[in-house]
């Protein structure tokens, strides 16, 4: 993931095998405050209404139950 910290757009690489799939997107007291399909493309923090701070990224493929679990700063 990067660039991070990051103050909008941020990118996923090498996570192939989770695109279709569910990606999550959570504050640091585990609300999810952002849920899709994942493209396999960028995100857009002020697209998906994210506020400055830490957010935990989730990605979770059900096919073959690999989880992928990442940190995002958002300045």
């Amino acid at each position: 993931m990067y660039p991070n910290p990051t103050n909008d757009i941020f990118y996923l690489e090498g996570l192939t095998q989770f695109i279709g799939q569910t990606i999550s997107i959570s504050d640091v007291a585990g609300k999810v405050v952002y849920s899709t399909v994942f493209t396999g493309k960028l995100l857009s923090s002020k697209e998906i209404g994210l506020t400055k701070g830490v957010y935990i990224i989730q990605l979770f493929n059900e096919k073959t139950n690999e989880k992928q679990i990442g940190k995002v700063l958002i300045e």
